[in-house]
């Protein structure tokens, strides 16, 4: 089976959760998601400090995260969002369609 990769037509970290959001040819959406915190009440208190900031999320880099990760960095560290801004264009993604990548 030949490898294919697959970039996510956007990526959010949205503090609670980070996530990279996919589109197929047929205009399916899928979005995976990754819990950054281990109980509700951590979650909850990030959601009271930061969701009347940003209730989207911020942009990330996967590539810059594995990098990271093989350089050591730990897994908790990069799931700890350290800026509420700026807003991630989310929307406009969502409204305009995903990108499907070639090939």
């Amino acid at each position: 089976m030949a490898r294919v990769v697959l970039d996510p037509a956007c990526r959010i970290h949205h503090g609670i959760t980070v996530s990279p959001y996919y589109g197929d040819p047929d205009g399916n959406q899928m979005e995976l998601q990754v819990d950054c915190f281990t109980n509700n009440e951590d979650a909850n208190a990030f959601m009271r400090r930061t969701f009347a900031v940003n209730p989207i999320g911020v942009e990330f880099d996967p590539d810059a995260w594995l990098a990271d990760l093989a350089s050591g960095t730990a897994a908790a560290d990069l799931l700890a969002r350290k800026t509420d801004l700026p807003v991630s264009p989310v929307r406009n993604a969502r409204s305009a369609g995903f990108a499907v990548p070639a090939g």
